[in-house]
This record gives C-alpha cells, sequence and structure tokens, in this order.
C-alpha cells in the first residue's frame, strides 16, 4: 500500500524516534536487541509498501507527533489519531537487517528530540522542540564551567557514554529525550542541575513543584562533525577518567 506523503513521513519520524528512546542506556542489552529487530521489521515493511491501514486517515496533514509506533503488546503496529497502521505479509530477511543497520547507524537520528510519554517514545511537537533545544543550549553554555564531582554522583560510572554525550553537546550530534514535560517550565540555565546517569547526561529543570527532566545522549556524528565531536570527546573523557581515578585515591586514602 502507498501511503500519503505526510502519513509516510510521519511513519518514519515515529520509527527513528522509537529507536532513538531505546539508546539512553536504560535498557537490557537483549531486551534492546529484540524491540530493535521489531522496530527494523516494521521499518522495512513500511520501505516496501507492506503495509495496511486500519480506520481512516483524516484529509487533514498528520503530523509526526501525531504518530507513536507502539510495541507494549505482542506485535508493533503505529498508531495514528482515527487510524492504525500494521505491517503485512513478508518482507526479505536482508531488507530487515539493511534497515537495523541503519537504525543502529544513529547519524540521522542528530538533533533529534523524543517525547517519552509512558514509556512510549514519540517525536516531540514543536512546543517540546523547542524546550528541549533551549535545555541543550543552556548546558553547552555551562560546559566550561561544569562541576564534575556535581555531575558525576556515582563512583561505578563508565566515563565513554558520558564523555560521548558532552562531546555531543558540544559538537552537535546530541539527542534529546523528555521526560515528565511540563511546558509551563521554560528553558532556563538558572535553577537547572546537570547530572550524568549511564549513557545521558540529564538536565533537570524546577520551578515550584514542577519539574522536567531532559536526557541528552550522543547520536552517530554525521561526517562533517567527526573532527569536532572526536576532539570534544578525547577532552571529556580525559578529564572523566582524571576525576574518577582522583575519586578513587581519595577513597583508598580516607
Amino acid at each position: 500500500m502507498i501511503l500519503r506523503d505526510d502519513v509516510a513521513r510521519a511513519a518514519r519520524a515515529a520509527v527513528w524516534a522509537r529507536a532513538a528512546g531505546m539508546w539512553d542506556g536504560s535498557w537490557r542489552r537483549e531486551r534492546c536487541e529484540e524491540i530493535l529487530w521489531g522496530i527494523a521489521d516494521f521499518f522495512a515493511h513500511l520501505r516496501a509498501g507492506a503495509v495496511e491501514v486500519h480506520g481512516n486517515i483524516p484529509p487533514e496533514v498528520v503530523h509526526p507527533w501525531d504518530c507513536v509506533l507502539d510495541n507494549r503488546y505482542s506485535y508493533i503496529y503505529m498508531y495514528c489519531p482515527g487510524f492504525t497502521i500494521h505491517a503485512r505479509g513478508e518482507v526479505p530477511k536482508t531488507a530487515v537487517e539493511a534497515a537495523l543497520a541503519e537504525l543502529r547507524s544513529r547519524a540521522r537520528a542528530a538533533g533529534m528530540v523524543v517525547w517519552n510519554d509512558a514509556l512510549i517514545a514519540r517525536p516531540a511537537p514543536p512546543d517540546l522542540v523547542g524546550i528541549a533545544r533551549g535545555v541543550v543550549r543552556a548546558v553547552r553554555a555551562k560546559l566550561g564551567d561544569l562541576d564534575l564531582a556535581a555531575v558525576v554522583r556515582s563512583e561505578e560510572l563508565d566515563a565513554a557514554p558520558v564523555a560521548a554525550a558532552l562531546a555531543a553537546i558540544e559538537a552537535g550530534n546530541w539527542v534529546a529525550d523528555i521526560h515528565n514535560s511540563r511546558l509551563s517550565i521554560p528553558p532556563r540555565g538558572s535553577g537547572m542541575e546537570v547530572e550524568a546517569y549511564r549513557h545521558a547526561v540529564i538536565a533537570r529543570l524546577r520551578d515550584g513543584d514542577e519539574e522536567m527532566d531532559v536526557s541528552i545522549y550522543a547520536a552517530h556524528a554525521p561526517r562533517a562533525m567527526r573532527p569536532a565531536f572526536a576532539a570534544a570527546y578525547a577532552k571529556w573523557y580525559g578529564r572523566l577518567a582524571g576525576f574518577s581515578v582522583e575519586r578513587r585515591l581519595e577513597v583508598t586514602w580516607a
């Protein structure tokens, strides 16, 4: 089935957002691979036109943030207001493997903002995209004065993915994942806490009783960004590794 152009764009965006939601380090590797394979299988069906629509596509434009790839049940399908998209028939295993390789590359995801709502990652709507980009800019502005003791709370933290996240913020090949979204919180640098957790750098904004978390992690750097990203990564990895050694020595000598 050939989907209308706006529906096909929304479907592709939902696929990438769902895949990006798997990259924050909070999923077990085995489970992550299982879900990514299912996403790739749906992606391959979508590319081949081997899909069917249940319900009625509205005459109005379907936006990327209208659709979500749902895998809470025994199969993956795409939900959009008024209709759903389902894989139909079989596609070659090579097509699924190619889709999986592309999703794993992440390079096309640089600058993406994902909205995690009840464990389902979807493309963020424009208001959340603006807030997330403002948060990333605020974190980037604070990088020169970043207090590693305040950022790194765990002694067991792996320096490599955190260095990659910090380098991505500096170079531009970041992915932002919004949790607990409260749209009334402005993207200000003041009152923002920055913390490293697993594969991500988390910026936490508070305004009274309201709170917003923005997880920032690295996509693969597109070719034009690779030199800047490599230089930033070497710098941050050196700082984090040195800080980790210093902290362990302090504990040993205490």
